[in-house]
């Protein structure tokens, strides 16, 4: 078994020559709308103002030939799922102003969130850092995942492509909160997926797909342990 952690960049599958696959790997495109954000938040946050529009005119240029067979994004889709405002309401439009762009992408999007996906962005006076807020992660979730077709099943998911006489299997992880512990229900039902995954596909290659890269937590040693072959390589960007 070949196990790959993937996290910046492989541009096809069928690394010896012979058949192949051609993809597009993304990252960190960090789309906002900052209407209405608390000012100190917006401007924190503003030189991230024009990635949308930059993301746009990069999926028109994914729609020329030769086109690739999919583009997997690895995290940090929004730069935030929340923001404060400077009064009343958080201004919750991560998803919304992300949802209009991705579907514009001439082939299928396979989605990974990261950490920003699902936080939100607090201003507290006095306090001149940014706050990062994950109790708004089960919600993000939720939102992303009646948003992006390749999140409908779940945040963390498996797909195939084969090259040649080789199976590739992208097992997607959902590791954005970097303080997922072990034992948390929702880390622990991943680590279960991700074993049942290995053990479903002992003869392909396996590409695991995260956007943060595991590290010498004790969550990573868990994921490290469920790939019983070990990694024959690790990018990582996030």
């Amino acid at each position: 078994m070949r196990i790959a952690v993937l996290l910046l960049a492989i541009a096809s599958l069928g690394w010896a020559a012979g058949p192949a696959v051609d993809f597009i790997q993304i990252t960190d495109t960090h789309v906002v709308d900052l209407a209405g954000v608390h000012p100190a938040l917006v401007k924190a946050r503003e030189h991230f103002a024009k990635t949308g529009a930059a993301f746009e005119r990069y999926l028109e240029g994914v729609a020329k030939p030769p086109r690739p067979a999919f583009l997997l994004h690895t995290g940090d889709i929004a730069d935030a799922y929340c923001f404060d405002r400077a009064a009343g309401p958080e201004v919750c439009r991560g998803v919304e102003r992300s949802k209009p762009i991705l579907k514009r992408s001439p082939v299928p999007v396979y989605l990974t969130l990261g950490n920003h996906d699902i936080q939100a962005y607090r201003h507290k006076d006095g306090n001149p850092r940014l706050i990062a807020d994950h109790s708004v992660a089960p919600r993000a979730r939720a939102e992303w995942s009646k948003a992006a077709k390749s999140l409908r099943n779940g945040t963390y998911y498996s797909f195939k492509r084969r090259a040649g006489n080789t199976s590739y299997i992208f097992l997607v992880l959902d590791n954005g909160e970097r303080s997922l512990a072990k034992d948390s229900a929702f880390s622990a039902g991943q680590l279960a997926w991700l074993k049942r995954q290995v053990a479903a596909n002992p003869k392909a290659a396996l590409i695991l797909v995260m956007h943060v890269p595991l590290g010498d937590d004790a969550y990573s040693g868990e994921l490290k342990s469920a790939l019983a072959n070990g990694l024959s390589m690790q990018v990582g960007y996030s």
